[in-house]
């Protein structure tokens, strides 16, 4: 979708949720010379007990942390893309959690604006606990690698099997010449 859109400017946004009177917040960040418009759920509404929040607020630490994305809300259902950045976004998995790191890592200039998150009126929500540990951990590090690799994954994988072949052929060799060196032993 974000890569087909033929406007100038790009919001991806949850189903529910999000108060469409918010969306003129981040076009207007838009303007102001930002890539990159994130909506912060500042108050949040909502059944959300402990864990869910804790862990939360953990993947927001780590993010900052380990991308350098300094944003409060990295998971907020709702953000705007200039067209430069929506055509760049790369999507792949579940790695809708982690597309700030990923256009962090690419140098766009990213904000963020308090918003309005609605309480979900019906439904479930369709991420559990472990979904969100498990799911979101494994994206979390694909994208970290992303980042770092700055979109070259074939440079960082062609490392790690050029230096694995290099153990791999060390290792066989070393074994044959022991293996070798054991038979000449025995019938010696």
């Amino acid at each position: 979708g974000a890569k087909l859109a033929k406007g100038d400017k790009v919001i991806l946004t949850d189903s529910d949720q999000v108060d469409p009177k918010d969306f003129k917040k981040l076009l207007d960040q838009l303007d102001d010379g930002y890539d990159v418009s994130v909506g912060w759920r500042k108050h949040r509404k909502g059944k959300h007990g402990f864990i869910y929040n804790f862990t939360s607020w953990g993947q927001n630490q780590l993010t900052k942390l380990l991308t350098g994305v300094k944003l409060h809300d990295k998971n907020s259902g709702l953000k705007a893309f200039n067209k430069r950045a929506a055509k760049s976004l790369v999507f792949h998995g579940r790695n809708f959690r982690d597309l700030l790191a990923q256009m962090h890592g690419k140098d766009f200039k990213l904000g963020e604006v308090e918003i309005n998150w609605l309480s979900r009126e019906g439904g479930i929500q369709n991420f559990k606990f472990i979904d969100r540990l498990f799911g979101g951990t494994l994206d979390f590090m694909i994208n970290v690698l992303m980042v770092k690799m700055n979109d070259k994954p074939f440079r960082f994988w062609g490392a790690v099997s050029a230096v694995s072949l290099v153990i791999g052929l060390v290792a066989s060799i070393f074994s044959v010449l022991l293996l070798d060196s054991q038979s000449l032993l025995t019938l010696g």
